[in-house]
This record gives C-alpha cells, structure tokens and sequence, in this order.
C-alpha cells in the first residue's frame, strides 16, 4: 500500500543531457557539469534539448492550442474534468498520508493545461459530484487505508512536447510546476509521483511506471469508437473501424487495471463560433478536405457524442517482464528463451 510522502521540489528535476539533478538559484536551474536552464518570464521551464525534437517546433502549433483553449473554456467538456477530479479524491481519501505530506500529480501531454488546472482547483473539494465515475474509482480502492491525517499540500507537474501548449498553460494557472519536455527521455527523477494522468496524450508504460511511487496510480482516457462520431460522419464518406489502444499491451506489463469505466455524454452546440472552435481543435481540422470542413461550419447548431474510455492503473510492484525472466532464470533459461515464452514465440535451445 502506497503512503504520501514529504517530497523536495528541488531534487525532481534532473538535466534532459546528462541526467545529473538540477539545483535551482533564483530562475535558473543548473546541474553540475554547468548545463542551465532559465526559468521564463511566463514561469515555465524549457527542458527539451534541441537534439530531442522531431521538428522545430514539435508538437501541437499554436493556432491548435488556441483553438482548444476556447473550446475547452466553453465548459462542454466539464463533465471529463469533473471525473478527473473524482478520481483523484477518491484516491486521496483512500490513501494514508505522513504528516507535513505532499500528494504529487503529474499530467502527461498536459495541452493547453484546461484539466490540469481543473484538478488542481477541484482536488480534495467535497463538492465534486458523487456517481457511478465516483463509485468505479471508490470500488477499485476498496480495502485501503482511510486517509486520517489531511494532506497539506498538493503539488502539481504539467508536461508537454509543444512550447506553444505550455506557454498557454503558464498563464492558465501560476499555481502548477509547467515544463516542456519530452515523453521519451523525462527530465524527472524516478519514483516522484502518487498519480500521473494522461487525457489522449501519447506515454511510455515503462516511463510512467519508473515516474510513480511504489504503489503510485495512473489515470489514463482515450477516445472510444462513437468519440465526436457525428462530426466524423458530416466530414467523411467512409469511416475507419475504431482499433484498441496501442498501449493496452505494454501497460499491463508495468501496470495493474484496477477500474474501467465510460465518460459517455452529448454536448449541444450552441453557435458557429462554438462549433468552428470544436473543429478546430482536432485533428480533423487538418485532415478533412475544405470542402467538407465549409459544409459542415455552415450548421448553426450541431449535438455530437463524447465519448472516452477511462481506465485506472495501479503501479505493479515488479514489472511482469522481469517477474518472468526472473523465473525462468531459475530453470536456466536464458533472457532470450524467457522472452520467447512470454511472446509465444518458439525457443530454439
């Protein structure tokens, strides 16, 4: 059972080049071998070298992020955020704490950080509806610990490729630790966090799994198959089968499923403004032909189905992998051989 523990801000970063920690001094952060960091103006940090980035300016551009943000700030969404917040209560309230604790939440792809402030703002409130989000959260928890002495303090991390995006967060929310990073090589030391999120942002299972806290959870949500399915029917002739999450087989080696649940809802669009902001802030924005994106910005008004698959991790105590080859190695069976079995696949000694 995992307890919140006291955690120093200043050893969680580390150097993106040569992994030492970074030591801050005013708005500066620097590690030994003198690679630095300034803090921005708009009080994010900028930890992703130029070697790590795909493109100039990886991730989404601008115009995406200012387009989500007037979405997302029209509350049509608030019912996602709402479960998040739920989610997270039901686990502070489920978990023991130490004194003087710190509950610390990482959030993955944080975007325009419209979830990532609604959280930070809603946690620990009793006013966060209880219901069946509530319950499936409640019931995967159930047997723990109730929490008796009250977390102090919570410390909140948002992340993403996109400067565009962060910059957009900084100046949401002052309250919450921003920072450009990248998924594949985090500037974070290990075991930090109680609860990480991801809302349709791409992760490593092995990443997350190396971030938490023994017995640290993982939140994540992606699109289900009737996802936005009226706007996807007004912009294409034919539509793609719905394909299972790329990630389901790497988490379950790092990560036990704890809940399941829909977050399945209809939102009425009100204007063209509202749905042109809608548009705008997918990929089919850039995907459709023009001439299907005019037809469709002609609707005055326009209902369509959110709907996300959530589900609730917990951190395994040893990842499976290593759990098997471990076992095999008692045998005498090679790595090699121990990951033939696990995949199925033949062994040849």
């Amino acid at each position: 059972m995992s307890s919140i523990l006291p955690i120093d801000p200043c050893k969680l970063f580390i150097c993106p080049h040569c992994r030492l920690p970074l030591v801050q001094t005013e708005k500066v952060f620097a590690c030994a071998n003198n690679h630095s960091f300034d803090l921005a103006k708009q009080g994010y940090l900028n930890l992703l070298p130029v070697n790590a980035k795909n493109s100039r300016e990886p991730g989404d551009d601008k115009a995406m992020v200012q387009a989500r943000t007037r979405f997302l700030d029209l509350g049509y969404y608030q019912p996602v955020a709402d479960h998040i917040a739920t989610c997270l209560n039901s686990y502070i309230k489920a978990t023991p704490v130490a004194e003087e604790s710190t509950l610390t939440v990482l959030d993955i792809g944080c975007g325009e950080g419209y979830y990532t402030s609604s959280l930070k703002k809603n946690v620990s409130q009793s006013s966060i509806t209880d219901g069946a989000l509530s319950s499936a959260c409640s019931e995967a928890m159930q047997g723990r610990t109730q929490s008796e002495t009250p977390i102090n303090s919570v410390e909140i991390y948002g992340f993403d490729i996109s400067k565009a995006a962060v910059l957009a967060s900084a100046k949401r929310d002052k309250s919450i630790t921003w920072f450009v990073g990248s998924m594949n090589s985090l500037p974070l030391a290990a075991h930090q966090f109680d609860f990480q999120l991801s809302v349709f942002s791409p992760f490593s299972a092995k990443e997350t799994y190396n971030m938490a806290k023994p017995g640290g959870y993982f939140l994540t949500l992606s699109a289900g198959p009737d996802h936005l399915l009226e706007l996807k029917q007004e912009l294409y002739d034919t539509l793609n089968p719905a394909t299972e999450s790329k990630h389901e087989n790497e988490l379950s080696d790092y990560w036990e499923p704890i809940a399941r649940t829909k977050v399945r809802f209809n939102i009425e669009l009100l204007s063209q403004d509202h749905i042109a902001a809608l548009l705008g802030m997918t990929p089919h924005f850039w995907r459709a032909t023009p001439a299907s994106k005019e037809t469709f910005l002609r609707n005055q008004r326009f209902s369509c189905t959110v709907d996300m698959e959530s589900q609730l991790f917990r951190r395994r105590d040893i990842p499976l992998e290593t759990r098997i080859q471990g076992d095999l190695s008692v045998t005498g069976l090679s790595a090699s051989a121990a990951q033939a079995s696990k995949s199925g696949a033949p062994s040849h000694e």
